[in-house]
Order: structure tokens, then sequence, then C-alpha cells
């Protein structure tokens, strides 16, 4: 084998190695054409050398590498051993320089045929010395007088010298020139190559030692046995590249349909290698019935991959909606089977397989879609395929319903015997099923949400060496499958989102849905408290929830209170500056945080921030998700913000900021149903401010109202956090004590009394403005069952009250 040189332009140091094996190659090719032509071999010998450049047109590929074989080698070491060195060192630099014009025009450059002639002489002439020295014999063009015994060593000497020579001084100039390792080069292109050096020797040898006539006998012999030898060769090479091509295509298709199933239920947000799934079944169910055939099967088992490719021309909503569906919408399911056969008819898969997939909706009882076939109308393969189906449909999660166990599916599949399913093909498969459930469990086959998401358990999948496995490993199932799952999560985030206007129940969604996204340990959504100048946690979900209630942080400080005052999103930040001041309340660690903002209408209204371990850093992907979320979540929760305030303002005093009588209502039945069903009192303080007229008619309006603001806030800090006091207008207050008597709540009247006595208000500097309270108590039921009849009891006790302290309001 010659290699060509396939560089334009050589390097310096290159250079120096070039000329270096020309000069010698010259010399040695000068050298042996004067030793032919003061020798006595005749012109017996440009036979052979014409032959060889001849030969070396027939060249056969190698396999796998960049190498090829011919039979040239034959008549160059026939002609080295029978006319000696200089007669080969001639013969190998014809072979040498016809090389170079066989490679193509891109070698035709004068220093490669030169230095392939130079480095193809130095090597058959060195292998020729090699030879005779070994030997110790002359040329044998005279009639060999020595036994394969007596050749064979210095021959395979011969050629291994050859070999070593030529491909090595080949390689190193490569390795120059390409700046490579001159060992990868050389074993890459020629280590395979030493099969034609050491078969053309040795057919060489056996030629020379069993004849004893000159070249013509030589070429008569020698001209069949190799050109035989080199067809023969060339057609075994051809036949086994056309039957690895053929099984490259055949694993290609196979891979391909594999991955395009794999699509379609990543799309429908199933379960990794839920096709797979069905193959085994179905495979299992054919086999167990008698299919034997390969090609039958090989149809039944790509139907099961493919069945619902007819899906991709499915809404995604309707696909992956948890509710029933409408007539429209299952009319619009219904086509997936003609279409998936149109598909699969179009592209050219067999009719068999076509029909499986257009048919494997179709029941027994003639009630399925799309032809309406019942019994054996429908072909074996499409009862086989849908029996299959639908008991994979039962056991894996669906939108629409949670997996059932093995033994509930199995229930159902024998109870539509007859009707759905084929019943004898029913029998057969609840046999068999345990079996093929154990084949199933091989594949590892998980939830496509945990393969592609679920970081936090770092589970390993079961090994599985087929395609799932590898897609799965490379991502591509989890890239497909996480994008379909991120478009229908938003969806339903977007539709429960417009379900309410509670903003604990928004809140809630919030976090539900970004744990479907997004894998954390502990989600905090901080709202801005305006009025108290804080990022207060609203909500909290996941470990370590109840240690963030009633927690929050200055506005501008820590991470969260940062991102709401800067607006600008953070991942991987330190999560102890967030939580310093609870972290001995957290009893799971949390290390890392995700904190993105919610802006709604250029204002930043809080943050949805995630924690999580070291172990489990956040992605940018997650950061993008949570992005989203936040875009769709702002309104809503500024809508539920506005609505609560809406609630309050509805129910609340606007002045005193205490709840109204429309609260006062609802809380009172409540109280009392509850105090009826337990058996506690309940009391209620009537209360009415003395000489509060005379306030405003002395010092204004505007002290009187800062008056009222003044006693509500007394009287709320005088009960206790159980309690509730409502403005009931004017200056009339009422309160309801929480399992009160009426003797317990007499005394707290008289504690109420002294505190509002001692409050003053300055109306003008140095001048104060001081107030009474008359207080009546009720008791229930005790003095009534309803707050009709309980606030007139406690009104005629307060109006004697007031009678008692006319006169207590006073200027000063």
């Amino acid at each position: 084998m010659k290699a060509a040189l396939t560089t334009n332009s050589l390097a310096f140091g290159s250079r120096v190695y070039f000329y270096c094996m020309v000069g010698l190659g010259l010399g040695i090719l000068g050298l042996s054409i004067y030793q032919i032509a003061g020798s006595s071999v005749g012109h017996q010998w440009l036979i052979l050398a014409s032959l060889t450049a001849a030969s070396g047109w027939f060249t056969v590929p190698i396999p796998g590498v960049k190498s090829k074989i011919s039979v040239a080698e034959s008549f160059i070491f026939t002609n080295l051993i029978l006319f000696g060195p200089a007669v080969g060192a001639v013969t190998a630099a014809l072979d040498g320089f016809s090389g170079c014009l066989r490679s193509g025009k891109s070698s035709r450059h004068l220093q490669y045929p030169v230095f392939n002639m130079a480095s193809m002489a130095i090597s058959a002439y060195l292998a020729g010395k090699i030879l005779f020295v070994l030997l110790d014999h002359g040329p044998l063009y005279e009639g060999s007088t020595l036994t394969l015994g007596e050749i064979i060593l210095p021959v395979a000497a011969m050629a291994l010298v050859h070999y070593l020579t030529n491909t090595v001084s080949v390689a190193l100039i490569v390795a120059l020139e390409t700046q490579r390792d001159v060992y990868h080069i050389w074993r890459e292109r020629f280590l395979w190559t030493s099969v034609t050096y050491f078969a053309g020797a040795s057919a060489a040898a056996l030629i020379v030692i069993n004849l004893r006539s000159r070249a013509a006998a030589v070429v008569g012999v020698l001209l069949p046995l190799i050109f035989v030898t080199y067809f023969a060769f060339k057609s075994y090479l051809e036949k086994a590249r056309e039957n690895a091509l053929r099984q490259q295509l055949d694993q290609l298709h196979l891979r391909t349909v594999e991955a395009l199933s794999l699509a379609v239920d990543a799309r429908e947000s199933g379960t990794l290698g839920q096709a797979k799934q069905v193959q085994v079944y179905t495979r299992g169910l054919a086999r167990e019935i008698g299919v034997t055939d390969d090609k039958e099967l090989r149809w039944i088992e790509a139907a099961a991959l493919l069945r619902d490719i007819g899906n991709l021309a499915v809404p995604e909503s309707i696909l992956n909606n948890p509710g029933e569906l409408t007539s429209a919408e299952f009319q619009k399911v219904m086509t997936h089977p003609e279409v998936g056969a149109n598909i699969l008819s179009t592209i050219g898969f067999p009719p068999p397989m076509v029909e499986y997939v257009r048919h494997h909706h179709e029941r027994w009882d003639g009630s399925g879609y799309p032809d309406g076939l019942k019994g054996t109308e429908i072909s074996l393969g499409a009862r086989i395929l849908a029996l299959a189906d639908g008991y994979v449909a039962l056991t894996c999660d669906r939108p629409y319903h949670r997996a059932r166990s093995r033994e509930h599916a199995v229930s159902d599949i024998r109870s539509w015997a007859g009707t759905r399913y084929d019943p004898e093909l029913v029998e057969k498969f609840i046999h068999i099923s345990d079996a093929l459930t154990t084949q199933v469990s091989a594949l590892g086959a998980r939830p496509a949400e945990d393969e592609a998401r679920k970081r936090t358990s770092r589970e390993e999948v079961p090994a599985e060496g087929g395609l799932i496995q590898r897609l799965s490993n490379l991502g591509a199932y989890g890239d497909i499958s996480s994008t379909q799952r991120e478009t229908s999560v938003l969806h339903e985030l977007s539709l429960e989102l417009g379900t309410t206007l509670n903003l604990q129940e928004t809140l809630s969604i919030i976090a539900t849905k970004t744990a479907k996204l997004v894998p954390f340990t502990t989600c905090v959504i901080y709202l801005l408290s305006d009025e108290r100048g804080r990022v207060v946690a609203e909500f909290a979900s996941g470990a370590n929830a109840e240690a963030f209630q009633g927690y929050s942080m200055i506005f501008g400080e820590n991470i969260s209170g940062w991102v709401v005052a800067q607006r600008e999103a953070v991942i991987n930040a330190n999560a102890g500056l967030d939580l310093a001041p609870i972290r001995g309340k957290l009893i799971v660690p949390l290390e890392l945080a995700l904190v993105h903002p919610l802006i709604f209408e250029q204002k930043c209204i809080g943050t949805i921030s995630l924690y999580t371990s070291e172990e489990n850093r956040f992605k940018d992907e997650d950061l993008r998700i949570v992005a989203n979320i936040s875009s769709k979540a702002a309104p809503t929760i500024q809508n539920a913000l506005r609505y609560e305030e809406a609630q309050k303002e509805a129910v609340a005093d606007p002045l005193t900021r205490l709840p109204n009588m429309r609260y006062l209502l609802q809380y009172f039945a409540q109280e009392t149903a509850k105090a009826k069903r337990y058996g506690y009192p309940l009391s209620i303080l009537g209360m009415d401010l003395d000489g509060f007229k005379k306030v405003n008619d002395r010092v204004g309006h505007q002290a009187g109202d800062r008056m009222l603001v003044e006693v509500a806030g007394a009287l709320r800090s005088t009960l206790r956090g159980s309690d509730l006091v409502v403005r009931h207008g004017g200056d009339e207050f009422i309160a309801v004590l929480y399992q009160s008597t009426y003797e317990e709540a007499s005394l707290l009247a008289q504690r109420l009394q002294q505190k509002i006595e001692t409050l003053s208000v300055e109306v003008s500097p140095g001048k104060f403005v001081r107030i009474g309270i008359s207080i009546g108590c009720a008791s229930y039921p005790e003095h009534g069952n309803t707050l009709k009849e309980l606030l007139e009891v406690a009104d005629a006790e307060m109006y004697l009250d007031k009678r008692n302290r006319a006169g207590s309001a006073r200027t000063g």
C-alpha cells in the first residue's frame, strides 16, 4: 500500500525531513539503475515492474480505517527476490509514482511523487539487503535451490522492514505537517495494511520456491493466482459492506420509529417509555397466541410504538385535559387513529402495520372507532394492540386519571371481555400478565416528570440498552417532556388563577404549580406591606413552612427585600442572607435561594422565593420558568390584594379601621353557634362616649376624629386577642367577649373606663381634650339569644351608667 501526502505546503520542520528523504531515495534509485545496467539480469524484470504499476489501480478499501490494500506488493516482492535489491527499489519507486497519480489531482504536485518514489525506493532497497544478508545467497532469477524452511524467515523480515520503513516514513511527514501524534496517524492509516505486505511476500516466496523457469513462467502462474485472490477478497468485502449497511439501515429505521414514539409520549406528558411498555405487552401476547412469523411480529411491535402518532393532530389542551371532554373534543380525539394511519401510509410503512394503527381503537362489540368494525372484522394485530394499549393506559398516570393497581386493571380488562376486547385474547393476556409486567419493570419506566425534572432524589434509572435509556440519559426525552409539561402547567395556572380572588388560595395555587416545574425544598411568597414598610412572608409551602409564619424583613434588605427594591432576580444566592433570623426554626437546612420579583404595572409587589440545599443547585432554566410563572401570578395577586382590601373596607370603619356592624352580624352568628355547641358563655359590651358632641362643637370635628381613633386604639389594646370590638356608628362601640361571663364582662368594663379617662388629645398648643365612656353589659344566653336582644339589655345598662356619669367630658 502506498500512502499519498495530502497537504499543499510543508512546514519548516517537515521540509528538512522531506529533503533528507528525497536526497537519500534518489541516491538509492540512481545507484539501483546503475547496478541494473551493469548486471546480467536482462529485461525480464520489466514485465513484473509493469504489472506492479498496473495492479496498483486495483485496490480494496479496508472497512473502518483510512487505508486500502492492493496486489501490487506481490509483484514488488517477486521482483526483489528474483532480481535483487536494485530491481526491487526501481519497481517500488515506479509503484510509488503511479500511486500519486491514482490518488487524485490534489496529489499531483511534484513534491508528492518525488517523496513517494524516494520512500518506496529506500524501503524496498533496505528490505532487499536484509533479505539476502539473512539468506546468505544472491538473487534467485537463475533458479532457486532453497527450501521453504530456509526462505520463510528472511522473507518475513524483508516484508517487515519494507512495511515499517515505508509506512513510518510517510506517517512521520504527515505528523510534521499536521502537528499530530505520529503513532496515532500510523495506527489509524497503516496498521491494517500489514496484511498486504505479508500476504504479498508469502505469495512471492511460494512462487519463487516452486518455479525454476524464468519470468514468463512466473507471470503465467502468478497472475491468475494473485488476481483470483484479489477479486474474491474484493467480492467478499463488498458483500460484507452491503450486509453491514443493511443492518445499519434496519437499526436506523428502528431507532427512528422509537424516537418518534417517544416524542409522541413526551408531548402527551405520559410515562417515560409508555409506548415501549405497550410494545412489550403486544409482543408477549402475540407470541402467546402463536404468532411466530418474524415479519408479522415486527409489524405489530412497530405499530405498538406508533399507535398514537395521530395525536400530533390533536390539540394539547385536549390531550392534557384532566376533566371530562366535550362531545366536540372527543370527536377530535377520535380522529387520531385515522390520521396516524394516513401518516404511516404516506411514509410507506407496510399495509398490515398501517391497518393495526388505524383499528387499535375498534371494539369487539362494534362500538369503537373510526370504522365501527366488529369481532373478527378487526385484524388480529389490531385486537392485540388494542388490549395491550388499554392495559397500559389503566396502569399509568394520565391527565384524566391516576394509575390503577395491576389487580384493578386486570379486573377491568376481564369485565370488558366480549365488549371492548376479544374474550379469547383477554384470557391469554391475563395468564401472562405477571411475566410481562416483570419485563416492563425491567425497562425502568417512571413518570416523565420524575425523569426530566426531579433532582431532589437523584434516583438512577435501571440500565436498559434501548433507545429509551439513551435518550433519557442525553436529556432528549426530558427536553420534549419538560417543554410540554411547562406549557400544560402554565395553562393550568392561568385557568385556576381565574377561579378565585382569595389571596391565600391564589398564593397556594402559585406555589403548587411552581412545584410541578421547579424542584425546591421550601417556597415562600413575600408581599410588600405598604402599611408596615416591610416584605412579609404571606405564604409558605414545603419543608420548614411553619418557620415562616409571621416572618418579615425590611424593604431593601436581605435577598428578597433587595429583589423587591431593585426588581432584579437572583439565582443560587446564599439563603442564609434571607433566613438568618429563623435559622434555628428550620427543620431541613436551606443553603441556596432563587428569588424572582412579582412586578405589576412597573411596581414590585413581592417575590417568589425558592430555597433548596447545596446539592440541588438551581439552573438557568429554573429561573426562566419562575419568570414565566411570576408574570402570570403578579396581576392575579394584585387583584386578590385589591379584593381583600375592598372586603376590609366593606366590613371596616374607614376612620378607626375597626370592623363595622356588617362584620359584627357575621361574626356574632358564628360565635353564638360555637357557644351553643360547646356550652360556653359570650358577653356583649355596649359603649358610648360621654360628652363627645361637646368636643366636636367646641374644638371641631378633626379633633373629634382624632379622639375616636385614640379611643379605638385604647379599646383594641385593652381587650384580649380573642375578643372583637367594632364601631357602631358616631361615638358608639360594641365589644364581643369570647367565653366571658356577665361578671367578667363587668370587671372588664371598669378597666376600659379607666383606660379611656386617661386619654387626651391635643387640639391646640397646650390645650387638651379628655373624654369618658359609658358601658353596659349583657351575656349570652343569660340575657338573650340574639344580637338584638343582647344589645337592648346592654343599651339599657349603658344609658343607666351614662346618667350616673353625666358631665364626665371636660376641657383643660
